[in-house]
């Protein structure tokens, strides 16, 4: 069984916080997939793709899965 983590924006501070248990609007799921650097992505996160386009990740409610 995956994890379930969230980190989420902490604008008083400008920083992210990891390992988020609170609701807060600024709350963002872990999708269970990490970068080509080992480092996890969350959703909202903008990926730069390799075929020079920006995509962000978010979550769809008719497929049920995140998708960029």
């Amino acid at each position: 069984m995956r994890e379930i983590k969230f980190r989420g924006w902490k604008p008083s501070k400008n920083i992210m916080e990891y390992d988020v248990y609170k609701e807060s609007p600024n709350l963002m799921q872990h999708t269970g997939i990490l970068d080509e650097n080992g480092k996890g992505i969350y959703e909202g996160d903008i990926l730069d793709t390799r075929s020079d386009t920006v995509e962000v990740v978010c979550w769809d409610e008719q497929q049920a899965k995140f998708k960029s």
